[in-house]
């Protein structure tokens, strides 16, 4: 049996399996019980983690692991490839992994058969040695005592417990110090008669080094100096073997550095009620909080008593105090939750365009973030409800993915022939639909992605959200999500009242709809079910928007009323200030216009009276 131990220290992604064990290290000094196996127990060293780093596991499983044949060490973030017929793209640290995608753990063949394979042929399975000359270092002696946080003094202090410990091994340390090969990490699988042999040299060492090294003055980063000697103690014990032991059979296998390791958020489980439960789905970070407040406050206001309404907040960046406000609002309804959802470390890897943010992704990740749910009412941030949502939550979808509304702002810019973002080919947006999004001629069907009554089962059943993902990563495009949505989700979609996702329309853009169209819009203006302040009509920005009411209707029953309200006379002070600067600026320059036009004769004034005239409105 195959055990690969994985040392984590604070929350992170955790990948395991049968062979792939996470381990807590440090937990006798940690705040934060992790879900995981912890080095606390038993015979233990867990208080020395300060200094030891991973090397607290070690101890941990050299003590109280009895039974596995082979014992490895990896970390949260580093990893060994044991696709070995793969070729990778590789770095003098190995291969670079942005996330934890999906499939990570098939992508490196980290599984127990694919594990075992490799390793009951050898002794040892350890990185490929960095070679210290790639970062700029001439030997693994001098790439220690270059780094700021490692002390010459402390690596002559290992060499000397050497010396007394293991006097025939001085020749080895000797020799790894002088070469250019470290295995670093602290990474590796042995058998379990080398690993015993492994830990009965190092910990006696380590115990010595740590009598001995003064880490009064030390920061925190240097009083990790155990575990930085024992990985070269670790390249000296490989040096031995193949020097001393003809038999000894070691593998090298590339190195997997894993960049953003934040845990994949995880839904909430679902509320403890008797009551038929409504789920209702909406992304925010810092900025938008205020917006989200009036959102829910609207959403919790108007919705059925009979039911229970649970609103999960995908949140990216919310501190502690603002959820704890946020969930204040729960007082609104005699039953409902308001849970989060921490997305701050999702979809890093992907790029972010115009003033989008980074939660505008978030809606694509709810079919498989929200896996005990088989149906969400999605809406916006920037909307407030005057209806009950239990209504669009209780549609009957059938095999439809999706319940939206017909985006009204696009059909206007079909009609007149508004073109893209020159990245997406800068083709009309007629021809954008049908060809970038494979709508072909039925582009009246593009929908407005601000209310969302999403069929989770059936996306999950058919692998949509993978598709979308990559399609985001991969290809540029106008409205990024709502644009992905519309190409993975079109031909199942069900249309519903413009009602539940009321815009502004400007006279210009009107008089481009149809007569169908017109009339739809100015019905959803007699009932607005869901207000949606889509665009440039902020009522935060913008006090013109006729359909701001609704907005300071709902925000007025939250804590961010005043910072709010306050925070747009600011800006309508400045606004005034600023024209009143630009008034006076141009008062001067149509003073001194009018004094050098004053100064011409008439028979030269005559002639360009129509020219000064429009020159003067413009001063």
């Amino acid at each position: 049996m195959v055990t690969i131990y994985l040392s984590y220290f604070n929350a992170a992604q955790i990948i395991e399996n049968s062979v792939l064990k996470p381990i807590q290290v440090g937990r006798a000094l940690s705040s934060v019980e992790l879900p995981m196996l912890g080095d606390d127990e038993g015979d233990n060293i867990s208080e020395k983690n300060p200094s030891y780093c991973e090397l607290t596991g070690t101890y941990w499983v050299w003590k109280n692991d009895h039974s596995s044949d082979y014992l490895g060490f990896f970390h949260y973030r580093r990893f060994l490839d044991f696709d070995v017929a793969r070729k990778r793209s590789m770095t003098p640290h190995g291969i670079i992994e942005k996330t934890f995608s999906d499939g990570f753990i098939e992508k490196f063949a980290l599984t127990e058969h694919q594990i075992e394979d490799i390793v009951k042929d050898y002794d040892a399975v350890v990185p490929e040695p960095l070679d210290v000359r790639s970062v700029g270092s001439k030997s693994v002696w001098h790439q220690y005592v270059s780094d700021p946080f490692q002390h010459v003094g402390d690596l002559k202090l290992a060499r000397k417990a050497v010396e007394e410990l293991h006097p025939g091994d001085v020749k080895y340390f000797d020799r790894a110090m002088a070469g250019y090969n470290l295995y670093p990490g602290n990474m590796f699988v042995f058998k379990r008669s080398l690993f015993e042999e492994y830990c009965e040299w190092l910990f006696p060492l380590l115990k010595s080094i740590e009598l001995s090294v003064n880490t009064t003055n030390y920061n925190a980063a240097e009083k990790r100096v155990i575990g930085y000697l024992a990985e070269r103690l670790l390249t000296v014990f490989v040096v031995k073997k193949q020097m001393e032991d003809d038999a000894f059979k070691m593998r090298t296998l590339r190195r997997v550095f894993v960049e953003n390791t934040t845990p994949t958020p995880v839904a909430p489980p679902s509320p403890k009620t008797e009551l038929p439960v409504v789920s209702v789905a909406a992304s925010t970070d810092a900025a938008y909080l205020p917006h989200m407040a009036a959102l829910v406050t609207s959403v919790l206001s108007n919705a059925s008593r009979e039911r229970f309404i649970e609103f999960l907040v995908l949140a990216g960046g919310l501190g502690e105090a603002d959820k704890k406000m946020l969930q204040g609002l729960e007082s609104l309804h005699p039953h409902c939750s308001i849970t989060f959802l921490d997305m701050s470390g999702a979809f890093l890897e992907l790029p972010l365009q115009s003033y989008f943010t980074r939660s505008t992704y978030f809606r694509l990740a709810i079919p498989e973030l929200f896996k005990n749910h088989d149906k969400i009412v999605f809406l916006d941030t920037d909307m407030v409800a005057n209806a009950d949502v239990t209504e669009l939550f209780d549609l009957d979808l059938g095999d439809n993915y999706v319940a939206a509304v017909r985006d009204l702002i696009m059909s206007s810019f079909v009609s007149m022939g508004v073109r893209p973002l020159a990245e997406t080919g800068s083709k009309s947006a007629k021809h954008y639909l049908s060809e970038n999004l494979g709508m072909g001629e039925k582009s009246g069907d593009y929908f407005q992605a601000g209310t969302l009554v999403l069929n989770l089962k059936a996306i999950r059943d058919a692998g949509v959200t993978d598709k979308m993902l990559k399609d985001l990563a991969e290809r540029r495009f106008w409205f990024l999500d709502q644009d992905v949505l519309n190409k993975h989700l079109f031909g199942r979609v069900m249309f519903i009242s413009p009602s539940w996702n009321t815009v502004i329309i400007d006279q210009r853009h009107l008089s481009y709809l149809s007569k169908v169209e017109n009339d739809a819009y100015k019905k959803s203006h007699d009932d607005p079910k869901i207000v949606h302040f889509a665009g440039v009509g902020k009522p935060w920005i913008d006090s013109q928007n006729p359909l701001s009411h609704y907005y300071w209707n709902y925000l007025r029953r939250t804590p961010w009323y005043e910072k709010v309200l306050f925070g747009v006379l600011d800006h309508k002070v400045r606004q005034i200030e600023g024209q009143a600067l630009a008034n006076k600026r141009r008062s001067f320059r149509w003073r001194i216009a009018s004094r050098v036009w004053r100064s011409l004769p008439n028979r030269v004034r005559l002639p360009l009276f129509a020219y000064a005239d429009r020159l003067s409105g413009r001063l």
